[in-house]
């Protein structure tokens, strides 16, 4: 049943390797928690074992309504003659407001990898188009030479569910991307892979490398803060509202097929106004006794 539904996930929904993982162990969860005959689940089973979940995990909201996700989608492919997700009430989607680096600290990250070596050169790059262009790690590891076109400056990208979208480049970026594939990776292309980005050994680079040199850049660069991969696509979308991009240029590179998503950057936005206002407003600032 299990390798049916990977299938079914993977060839008709068309979901990432790493989504489909994760639909599978929300499964596997209920399946080790429920006993009885498919068909006779019903929204009240699912509430009970929703309730079984927060007795026992101490899991945020947003895990909550993945794994309802996760199991509504089984069940539609079980095709019940009943769907228990029929009328569900579920939990409301808390709004996490993400974590953002400063400018100051991007350009110390960016900065950080030693230009004088080969594999420097690629990490600087790997660095500089994650915050050129808000690229998730799975799209940026998934680039090759076909998705670059140099005579109009822009990427071709493909998110969620293989959702193409077309990303520009600024002239930058564009100098360090034609140096690193004229000089640098064919030096790495010991497997003629046709992935922008490889590893020493010719591999296609992986999520939990890219993960690696973020962290191993950070320390070197001297940020307190935990930096990983979304936080600098975090950066991205915040560092252009602020310049006055509008919502639905950054949604486009961003890739979201919801506005909704994009509007959180609006209150990371926000707060940092209000930070500013207390600090600097005149009659906020308290002068030395």
């Amino acid at each position: 049943m299990l390798i049916k539904f990977e299938n079914y996930l993977k060839f008709t929904k068309g979901l990432s390797e790493n989504s489909i993982a994760s639909y599978l162990e929300d499964i596997k969860q209920f399946i080790s928690w429920f006993h009885g005959d498919y068909s006779e689940i019903n929204k009240f089973i699912i509430y009970d074992y929703l309730s079984y979940l927060h007795e026992n995990y101490d899991y945020s909201i947003n895990t909550y309504l993945r794994k309802i996700s996760s199991l509504k989608l089984f069940f539609s492919f079980l095709k019940l003659k009943e769907n228990p997700f029929n009328n569900f009430d579920k939990p409301k989607r808390e709004k996490k407001i993400p974590d953002v680096l400063s400018v100051y600290d991007i350009f110390k990250l960016l900065e950080s990898p030693d230009e004088n070596s080969f594999l420097g050169l690629r990490d600087k790059i790997i660095l500089e188009l994650l915050y050129a262009t808000g690229l998730r790690v799975s799209e940026l590891i998934g680039l090759t030479v076909n998705d670059y076109d140099k005579h109009y400056g822009v990427l071709k990208v493909f998110g969620k569910r293989k959702k193409e979208r077309i990303v520009p480049l600024h002239i930058g970026i564009m100098e360090l991307l034609n140096n690193y594939l004229k000089n640098v990776r064919p030096r790495f292309n010991k497997k003629r892979l046709n992935y922008i980005f490889l590893s020493r050994n010719g591999n296609k680079l992986t999520r939990q490398f890219i993960w690696q040199i973020i962290k191993k850049y950070a320390i070197k660069s001297g940020i307190s803060k935990n930096v990983y991969p979304h936080l600098i696509r975090h950066s991205f979308a915040t560092h252009l509202l602020e310049r006055g991009a509008d919502l639905r240029s950054i949604q486009t590179m961003l890739g979201h097929s919801d506005i909704s998503t994009t509007q959180i950057y609006t209150h990371v936005n926000m707060l940092q106004i209000k930070e500013q206002y207390f600090k600097l407003h005149p009659r906020e600032i308290k002068e030395d006794k």
